[in-house]
């Protein structure tokens, strides 16, 4: 389960840096 919750926690982080780079990209539009 620890193993499980390390990649969940991957994960999350993640999709932080895809939310910024999508927010990034289309703000330069």
């Amino acid at each position: 389960m620890k193993g499980k919750k390390h990649t969940e926690e991957k994960v999350s982080e993640q999709a932080k840096v895809w939310k910024l780079q999508n927010f990034s990209a289309t703000f330069d539009q």
